[in-house]
């Protein structure tokens, strides 16, 4: 599907396929604070704002001192934010 270039369109797609059997949740454990191709990122977007109860990844800096979140343009659509990754130590 394009390996990590093509993650977001290929996530994109499995949202709009599930569309005509809605899961009770979707929980998406990729962290998507980076900016990409705008009109990727612009269809992420749409897909994520037509699924419901959406549950995005947010995961803590290295040194603890912040979170990385999802880009506010995908963060708008989460019904709640997860932490997706315990560091060691």
């Amino acid at each position: 599907h394009g390996g990590v270039r093509g993650l977001r369109r290929t996530l994109a797609a499995a949202l709009d396929a599930l569309r005509s059997h809605p899961p009770a949740v979707v929980a998406v454990d990729l962290t998507l604070a980076d900016r990409s191709d705008e009109a990727e990122d612009a269809t992420l977007a749409r897909s994520f704002a037509g699924t419901n109860n959406l549950v995005l990844a947010t995961e803590m800096s290295r040194d603890g001192a912040a979170w990385q979140e999802p880009i506010p343009e995908f963060a708008s659509h989460a019904s709640a934010l997860g932490h997706v990754n315990a560091l060691p130590d």
